[in-house]
């Protein structure tokens, strides 16, 4: 809805559905004599409860089909545990994605939840980067999201591409255009969100029942951005200490698939490893 001030000012107005189970149960369920829903992240640890809970879906039957990926062989997931705390140490990190970008040089794809961090990481290092002939590609600054794909996905011998929001669930890079997935945060909903401050007080407790399984579907969501095919070898840094500093961050551990190798260790023995990779 738009409206009209006296000064020619418009303001836009959004609404959306509080719950989707509800509207989804009177619109489409009760309508379809049968439907398929699938999804590669749709259960969290084998359980639909959450997505269920959401959803409506409890007239559902589940089935869960097993993945035909070789996690074990294909699969590196690597968590630093020397960079300090995830939510103040962006000077750290920029060290490190120096260090990172410059050994492994192309083909990287970095998962942010702000735009404030992509903004500082870019302005720190493209610069530097271009002097090694790397194209650090951000989001909302290099150009439209599609601009930016479309060039890594032409480019992937020398392009690193720094993304938020959509980038989590969007991206389809299969091969070995894209061999590195960074993850620096938990992919928390912002708290001041309207539309997540009034579902969170559809729950007992929020924080567990609803801020936790959807930041676990939005990291399984981007965890899938790197492999795609059976093809794919690829590594994984997940930088955010809470995963293993935390009682719930063993949640977000549990989220990955349980054959991916897991290495805990310093971010210069994650160099290491890349230097003879």
């Amino acid at each position: 809805y738009y409206l009209s001030h006296d000064d020619n000012r418009w303001t836009q107005l959004h609404s959306t559905v509080l719950k989707p189970g509800e509207f989804l149960q009177q619109h489409l369920w009760k309508e379809l004599e049968s439907i398929v829903l699938t999804s590669a992240t749709l259960q969290m640890q084998d359980d639909f409860a959450y997505i269920s809970e959401v959803l409506n879906l409890r007239d559902f039957d589940s089935m869960i089909l097993p993945s035909d990926f070789n996690y074990d062989k294909q699969a590196l997931l690597f968590i630093p545990q020397d960079l300090w705390d995830v939510k103040n140490n962006l000077p750290e990190l920029i060290i490190f994605f120096q260090k990172f970008f410059s050994l492994v040089g192309w083909r990287t794809l970095v998962l942010f939840t702000a735009f404030f961090a992509i903004r500082e990481v870019y302005t720190h290092l493209k610069i530097e980067l271009e002097q090694q002939n790397m194209h650090l590609l951000a989001q909302s600054i290099s150009g439209s999201k599609y601009k930016q794909i479309d060039f890594f996905k032409k480019h992937p011998e020398k392009s690193i591409l720094l993304g938020t929001d959509t980038f989590w669930e969007w991206i389809d890079i299969p091969g070995e255009d894209l061999q590195y997935l960074i993850i620096h945060k938990i992919p928390f909903a912002v708290p001041s969100d309207p539309i997540f401050k009034a579902r969170s007080k559809l729950f007992n407790d929020s924080f567990s029942q609803y801020a936790v399984p959807k930041s676990i579907l939005k990291l399984k969501q981007g965890f899938g951005r790197l492999i795609r095919t059976k093809k794919d070898t690829w590594i994984v840094v997940f930088l955010d200490n809470r995963i293993y500093t935390t009682k719930w961050g063993q949640s977000f551990l549990n989220s990955f698939p349980e054959d991916i190798k897991i290495r805990y260790g310093s971010s210069d023995k994650l160099l290491e490893i890349l230097s003879v990779k």
